[in-house]
């Protein structure tokens, strides 16, 4: 049974419309870039309304378990944070559903264990090229794990059906979200908005990331707690992009 919080955020909700994707590859790319900013920006008082706990969850434990040594537990709990949050946003998406600060249902377990199967098989490429080929290959390990880690990206994608599906009560297996996928043309452009649209959170964080290891462990925690925050905005710029590619290839 889910839990409910009585209060809910107020405005209206604004379902994305995916652009045209039949057009030039850097028009598609960019538009879909767009697109997927704009559905942040156009349901931004649902998101703060219905994610606002799980953020100061997140950001609280990674700070305060990182200021006692526990660091690794509090990126466990922003993780997890991370993946309810995640859930929720495909919802307020598809189904222009908010959800309360304090709601947990099976829909969000189902969009958990469906994610972590596909991260994990994201990251297998790149797991076994780290594990057997760096230490063989040396420099030139770099760029094999460039390519490597698009292949995982391309896996994830084809596979993302699943935990969407999962996150609004309608299950979809990892066979047919391969097969619709694979059957649509248009996936690598979905692939490199979504590489692109993620460049200027990598940058942030990067640079936070280099302050904090600059400026000592506390200062280091405290920029690890906001990137924690980072990750949310861009975990749902994502989320939108991905949505998008649900919506064409398993209309309702």
């Amino acid at each position: 049974m889910e839990m409910q919080n009585m209060k809910m955020p107020t405005g209206e909700m604004q379902a994305i419309e995916t652009p045209p994707v039949d057009g030039k590859f850097v028009e598609v790319v960019v538009g879909l870039v767009k697109a997927g900013y704009l559905g942040l920006a156009g349901n931004l008082a649902y998101l703060i309304g219905s994610s606002w706990l799980l953020v100061a969850i997140a950001a609280g434990a990674t700070l305060v378990l990182g200021l006692i040594g526990l660091g690794g537990i509090g990126s466990l709990v922003a993780g997890l944070a991370l993946l309810v949050f995640a859930s929720r946003w495909v919802r307020v998406l598809l189904l222009q559903e908010s959800s309360g600060p304090i709601e947990f249902g099976k829909r969000d377990i189902g969009f958990i264990i469906n994610t972590i199967v596909v991260a994990i098989v994201a990251g297998l490429p790149a797991g076994l090229v780290n594990f057997l080929l760096v230490p063989v290959l040396g420099g030139i390990a770099g760029i094999l794990a460039l390519v490597v880690g698009l292949v995982g990206a391309y896996l994830g994608l084809r596979l993302s059906l699943a935990p969407i599906g999962a996150a609004i009560g309608q299950p979809v297996g990892f066979g047919e979200s391969w097969s619709r996928t694979g059957a649509n043309p248009v996936i690598l452009r979905f692939m490199v908005a979504a590489i692109a649209a993620a460049i200027p959170f990598a940058i942030i964080n990067g640079l936070l990331a280099t302050i904090g290891v600059l400026g000592g462990s506390l200062v280091l925690i405290i920029a690890q707690a906001v990137i924690v925050v980072i990750n949310f905005i861009s975990s749902a710029v994502l989320v939108a992009q991905t949505t998008m590619l649900y919506r064409m290839v398993r209309p309702s």
